[in-house]
């Protein structure tokens, strides 16, 4: 591939990111709890998916481009569902919240480097995802029906005493 084709190609994952970051938040806002755990579903059938289709480029790059949208979809569901929970601390809620990503970023790396690294090549990367990203949808699930907590939740807590 040449340095244009790379180039497009990644343009083309910004707009899909981009487009289903939007798409993702307009869902949610329609039904938090029917959207949410359908596009966890999605990616994790698209990741599955990509495992399928790895031999072929073509099919590869639009997979890529699927998981690339319901990946940023996603967020703007888990954000506003961080935000309702710690409604008394928003801004400690979204620190904590963006560390989680990072660390689940550095998690991925990890163990995507060590599956690249092992006999069965980097291709089982697909499989492991579409597992993790299935257990992320069965706990949305399960907190989703969680009983909420009656008052309290907005009481100022003492630093010090």
């Amino acid at each position: 591939m040449t340095w244009r084709g790379t180039l497009a190609a990644g343009c083309r994952c910004c707009y899909s990111s981009t487009i289903g970051n939007l798409a993702g938040g307009a869902l949610y806002d329609r039904s938090p709890r029917l959207f949410q755990p359908f596009l966890l579903g999605l990616l994790a059938v698209a990741l599955a998916a990509s495992w399928f289709v790895a031999t072929s480029a073509t099919l590869t790059v639009l997979v890529v481009l699927v998981v690339g949208f319901l990946g940023f979809a996603i967020i703007p569901g888990m954000q506003a569902r961080v935000m309702a929970a710690a409604a008394g601390a928003p801004a400690l809620a979204m620190a904590v919240n963006a560390s989680g990503y990072q660390l689940a970023a550095a998690f991925a790396g990890l163990v995507g480097g060590l599956i690249a690294d092992s006999a069965a090549g980097p291709r089982p990367i697909f499989l492991v995802a579409a597992g993790l990203t299935t257990c992320g949808l069965l706990l949305t699930l399960v907190t989703g029906r969680a009983p909420r907590r009656s008052g309290g939740g907005d009481d100022p807590v003492p630093i010090a005493t």
